[in-house]
């Protein structure tokens, strides 16, 4: 009966069977398939460390090498990417994780956050999977910026930073709260704030991850929209001091660049119709 109360037993039993499949390819595959299915990664596989660092999983290291075991986890990875199951991503990033590929933890990470104006159920999980992951292993010294500096993919990190940022932009946009909005797209400097910029940022841009780009002409939109409601907002106080009066011109000026930006870019037509619009009823 103990193997069927404890399911960690469960799975070293299951382990220890499948050892004994003669074709190495095939037993990696079937015990991929184990850690997918059982989700046991915890007493096959071990853990991590605060430093990003895979201790314990005595179970696989027994009879794989760490080359050997690190591809057998990507591979339970992959079968688990496959289900859209919130749970099965998490164990699925997770095996990333103990197999060193913190890249690819950072490619799910980011996939899972786009669109960023489309915020789904599952977003908020996603988000704080991502600030929790930037807590423990990137705002310090550790294993894992080591191993992503090495293979040339720090990168990541600054995308992964930027999507955190676009969703919390296009919260605060669904939620009217515009300021705070505009000042997001400010600390993100990756729109022009003079036309001195106008180049250096195109040149930025250029450089983007892709998940970046495609989320682009919709962020660009989504800042040209809480430009009009501030100004809009700021009209309607109906006051006309000096303050108010440099407070419209200003978000004008912003509004006009923006849409010189989008020009050098070249958004599609319908995105430039509506950036059009919208900084012709900032009067």
């Amino acid at each position: 009966g103990r193997l069927l109360t404890e399911p960690s037993a469960g799975s070293l039993a299951a382990l220890e069977y499948l050892a004994l499949i003669p074709k190495r390819g095939r037993m990696r595959k079937e015990v991929a398939s184990l850690i997918a299915t059982t989700g046991d990664y915890e007493q096959l596989a071990g853990r991590i460390d605060e430093n990003g660092v895979r201790f314990g999983g005595e179970a696989l290291d027994q009879k794989f090498s760490g080359e050997e075991l690190s591809a057998i986890l990507c591979e339970a990875a992959e079968m688990l990417l496959r289900e859209n199951d919130i749970q099965k991503l998490g164990t699925g990033a997770m095996c990333y994780m103990l197999a060193g590929r913190y890249d690819s933890v950072l490619r799910l990470l980011n996939e899972m956050m786009f669109p960023p104006n489309e915020l789904s159920q599952t977003r908020q999980f996603w988000i704080e999977q991502t600030n929790a992951f930037h807590h423990h292993y990137l705002n310090k010294r550790t294993r894992v910026i080591d191993v992503l500096e090495r293979d040339g993919k720090l990168s990541l990190i600054q995308t992964s930073r930027y999507m955190v940022e676009l969703n919390s932009f296009f919260q605060y946009l669904n939620a009217g709260k515009f300021s705070d909005a505009e000042m997001i797209a400010d600390r993100m400097q990756l729109l022009p704030s003079n036309r001195n910029e106008l180049a250096a940022k195109q040149d930025k841009f250029r450089s983007l991850d892709d998940c970046i780009k495609r989320s682009f002409s919709v962020f660009v939109v989504g800042v040209m929209r809480s430009l009009h409601h501030l100004h809009a907002q700021t009209k309607a106080g109906g006051s006309r001091d000096e303050v108010t009066v440099q407070r419209l011109g200003k978000l004008q000026e912003k509004a006009r660049l923006l849409l010189s930006f989008a020009g050098m870019l070249g958004v599609a037509s319908d995105e430039s119709d509506t950036l059009s619009q919208l900084e012709a009823m900032m009067i």
